[in-house]
């Protein structure tokens, strides 16, 4: 089946054995792609728009895995029996939702984020990275790794993460780009750095063009030429 290097990724993320819910499932590909390697004892794909629900369920029903996948037409984890899961994958979203989806839980006032203890989180932001890591820092969850890919010419991060309730202090840099130390494909490592230092470097041209510059944007000006001194330190020599 046609599954993109991104969500390929994904379940090669996911331990055999496991129960999985898939939020934002869209059009159920990754679910299927589960349960045909038998990665998963059952999945339930959640949607919150009605039409990517549709489409996931005929999809799912299409492959004949229908038995063992629940579709679920509600916001995040609304709904669904959170004890039960062993992985929550929330991926192709951007970072501040798949934050609003972990701050909310299950949608009731009184939801115990302690629930989210002994599970396996993997989210792959589609933008604002930066708000998620934030997100994850200060609200009780360890980062454990992340993981770059490369897909249709886009380099995306995903991170796997776990509940502890332990509140975490990180610079800047790391809530920005992550653990670029820690990011194992050397040529992908590469030429994300690459990109993001040519970002930083557009940026810093712009604000080097100001004239008469106030002390918020000198501060800007020398975090932004800290970053690119600390990328430039990950290139290979």
């Amino acid at each position: 089946m046609g599954l993109s290097l991104r969500l390929k990724k994904i379940a090669d993320m996911i331990d055999n054995g496991s129960v999985v819910a898939d939020i934002g499932t869209d059009h159920g590909l990754l679910p299927v792609y589960l349960m045909r390697r038998s990665k998963s004892e059952a999945v339930i794909a959640s949607d919150i728009r009605k039409a990517p629900f549709e489409k996931a369920r005929a999809c799912i029903e299409r492959s004949g895995t229908g038995k063992y996948i629940q579709t679920v037409l509600t916001a995040g984890l609304e709904g669904m029996l959170i004890d039960s899961l062993s992985h929550i994958i929330i991926a192709g979203m951007g970072g501040e939702t798949i934050s609003k989806i972990l701050l909310n839980g299950d949608g009731s006032a009184d939801f115990d984020p302690v629930v989210y203890k002994n599970r396996k989180f993997i989210m792959q932001p589609m933008t604002r990275a930066y708000e998620l890591r934030l997100f994850l820092t200060e609200n009780g969850f360890f980062i454990k790794s992340e993981t770059l890919v490369k897909d249709s010419g886009r380099i995306y991060k995903i991170m796997e993460a776990e509940y502890d309730g332990m509140r975490r202090e990180k610079d800047r840099f790391y809530l920005c780009y992550g653990d670029v130390e820690g990011y194992t494909d050397e040529g992908l490592k590469k030429e994300y750095i690459a990109r993001e230092m040519k970002k930083v470097e557009k940026m810093l041209s712009g604000l080097k063009k100001i004239v008469d510059p106030d002390a918020d944007m000198k501060e800007s000006i020398a975090e932004a030429e800290m970053f690119l001194e600390r990328l430039r330190g990950y290139l290979p020599i």
